[in-house]
């Protein structure tokens, strides 16, 4: 059997799995949706995949709708791009050791070995990742431990001090824009942060 189809074959299988979590496919990625946000597991082929491998690795991701309608998108969106979750990460960060982790298929690759192993992965480290920071309120607790969350500082104190803002926690916010003017201080991003209060203030 070739490998594509092999891989193809690895996809639908994870499809019945992650159903049981509220996941639904579409394409490469995995979708949930709870309290008003989206949860996203990514299957990402590497560019060095060819006819006799692929190679694969799984991101995992959180987008805020809080969020995505603050920065302009107003009414209902559909499921976002891995690149517009505000939280995410490649699963090897959160796996033992923290170290990327690709998986390969070729031609001698067991399936059922495989496929056990990914789905203990998405079980195990991935849906509960997901579930455990796919509310606000969680984000908010997750950015303001310092944690990074696979976006720059700038974007991370960015869109905490939008939640904190339309969460109503005014008494943290100080701190946070504070932060922000001190990170962006002599930087380009200056004009974005005096932008990014203005535009608070009008909430």
């Amino acid at each position: 059997m070739a490998v594509s189809e092999m891989y193809k074959r690895l996809l639908k299988s994870l499809a019945q799995q992650l159903k049981e979590y509220g996941f639904r496919r579409r394409g490469k990625n995995f979708y949930v949706q709870q309290e008003n946000n989206w949860g996203l597991i990514n299957f990402q082929k590497s560019g060095k995949s060819d006819s006799s491998k692929v190679l694969f690795t799984i991101n995992v991701g959180v987008c805020s709708s809080a969020l995505i309608r603050f920065q302009g998108k107003d009414g209902e969106f559909g499921p976002p791009l891995i690149t517009e979750c505000q939280w995410r990460f490649r699963i090897g960060s959160l796996l033992p050791g923290h170290e990327d982790r690709w998986w390969g298929i070729t031609e001698i690759t067991g399936e059922t070995k495989l496929r056990d192993e990914i789905q203990y992965v998405l079980q195990n480290v991935a849906v509960p990742a997901i579930l455990d920071h796919i509310g606000d309120d969680a984000l908010i607790a997750f950015w303001t431990s310092g944690r990074g969350s696979g976006t720059s500082k700038f974007e991370r104190l960015m869109d905490l001090s939008t939640l904190l803002k339309l969460r109503g926690r005014e008494n943290e916010l100080s701190n946070v824009i504070a932060e922000l003017k001190m990170t962006s201080a002599g930087k380009p991003t200056s004009f974005m942060v005096q932008q990014h209060i203005e535009k608070l203030s009008k909430i």
